[in-house]
């Protein structure tokens, strides 16, 4: 993401993408992706932080 960039992570079940979609169309277009490869990418981006620390 660039800076300064708000991203909004959430953990969702869903029967359908619908109410999600209804519920975020005011602040853009939603996007999915496996939640184990955001966690894994997360924590790689904490590990990469705390080595250049």
């Amino acid at each position: 993401m660039p800076p300064d960039t708000t991203v909004l992570v959430a953990e969702v079940a869903e029967d359908g993408p619908e109410a999600a979609d209804e519920a975020l169309a005011p602040y853009g277009t939603p996007v999915r992706h496996p939640a184990d490869r955001v966690r894994e990418e997360v924590e790689a981006a904490i590990a990469e932080g705390r080595r250049s620390a």
